[in-house]
């Protein structure tokens, strides 16, 4: 139970409540635009949770069909293990240059080496909100399609549909941030121990695919 708990997230909350949220008010504004609410009743604020939640997993889920082709994809990830690779390269040239022992590259294999697999602790959390912003992406085009037939104000609708466009660039970079992580400590675990700045180097693991439990549970 406690562990249960301990993997809900704030963010995994946030992915699945507010867009759920989002799309239970579109389709009572599209069905029953007259229906009265009593926005008092503490009822009714539970059940608008629970609905919610619900129809976030259904968003999410239908989300990750949608983006489908972002799963794994193959121009991104190439993109990103380019820069990872020509970043690492101008960092250890520069620190050839220099003093080794206050580089930059010698920062970055200290950091690998003694946080080893908790060096990408962050991922979990770029994910979660990946998830997120496919989700609002996806309540972004209902409302922009079919948000005219209860939102008056034309500038409310392309405001939406900025929004929706601008999710959509942020879920592009934020895949290709997370690919770029994890070929980047790639670069750093797979260094031999014979070369500079790797006199201990922390045990490998496969990081070549860049897919989380996180993301697998989701």
């Amino acid at each position: 139970m406690f562990n249960l708990f301990e993997r809900v997230s704030v963010y995994d909350m946030l992915s699945m409540v507010i867009p759920g949220y989002l799309v239970a008010i579109f389709l009572l504004r599209i069905l029953v635009p007259e229906l009265p609410l009593d926005y008092g009743n503490p009822t009714l604020w539970i059940v608008a949770f629970c609905v919610s939640y619900i129809i976030g997993i259904c968003v999410h889920y239908g989300s990750r069909i949608i983006f489908g082709w972002l799963g794994h994809n193959q121009w991104l990830a190439d993109k990103a293990y380019s820069k990872a690779q020509a970043d690492i390269s101008r960092r250890r040239d520069v620190a050839q240059s220099g003093n080794p022992a206050t580089s930059q590259e010698n920062y970055y294999a200290l950091y690998f080496k003694f946080w080893g697999n908790a060096a990408l602790s962050y991922i979990p959390q770029m994910e979660a909100q990946l998830s997120f912003l496919r989700s609002m992406c996806v309540v972004g085009v209902l409302y922009s399609v079919f948000g005219c037939r209860f939102i008056i104000s034309s500038c409310v609708i392309s405001c939406v549909v900025v929004l929706t466009i601008i999710c959509f660039i942020a879920i592009i970079i934020l895949r290709g941030k997370i690919y770029y992580y994890y070929y980047e400590a790639d670069g750093y675990w797979s260094i031999p121990t014979s070369e500079p700045y790797s006199a201990v180097q922390p045990h490998r693991n496969e990081v070549t695919n860049p897919t989380t439990e996180h993301e697998n549970e989701q």
